[in-house]
């Protein structure tokens, strides 16, 4: 069972013995790396878990502000955020990829 933990060391670093060793075991690629293991992927779910936040902040806004210019600003910033949330849904999709 692997620990999903991953180390490279040069051979050249290891005993004779050692490197005959490894010269002799069949080659093997390492195992993949899940996207949700990479800084990329971990910052665009950090700012996908902000922009949630804040769009539940303003839904909540809008259904209970009597204000006008309150309403209409947080109209706006809704737009901006939820063309911001696909964007990072489709990064995150593109992540996965690899």
């Amino acid at each position: 069972m692997s620990d999903g933990k991953r180390f490279e060391l040069p051979v050249l670093r290891l005993s004779e013995e050692d490197q005959k060793r490894v010269r002799s075991l069949p080659t093997k690629t390492a195992p993949s790396r899940h996207p949700s293991e990479s800084s990329h992927y971990r910052m665009a779910q950090a700012k996908l878990d902000e922009t949630d936040a804040r769009i539940a902040e303003l839904t909540s806004i809008l259904n209970t502000s009597d204000s006008r210019i309150q309403i209409r600003s947080a109209h706006s910033e809704m737009e901006r955020l939820l063309t911001q949330r696909v964007k990072l849904l489709e990064d995150l999709k593109e992540l996965e990829k690899y």
